[in-house]
């Protein structure tokens, strides 16, 4: 697997069982090997580039009904 990582700023801060939740979505999407909160508002995600784009996981994140932004690495 040829893995990237994406870090995802979540709107509003989400307390621990919504992250908890976000990232087991996230994780679960083929592609996506890692998923967890470096803050309360920052996920980062570990995946293979070849085959999701990082659009895919912010859209993902989006889809639970949050507002979510990619930010550089």
């Amino acid at each position: 697997m040829n893995t990237v990582d994406v870090l995802i700023h979540i709107t509003p801060t989400l307390d621990d069982e919504a992250r908890q939740s976000t990232a087991s979505a996230i994780e679960a999407l083929p592609g996506v090997s890692a998923a967890y909160f470096k803050k309360p508002h920052l996920m980062l995600a570990r995946y293979d580039h070849r085959a999701r784009a990082a659009r895919e996981l912010l859209h993902a994140v989006q889809r639970q009904g949050l507002e979510a932004q990619l930010v550089g690495l």
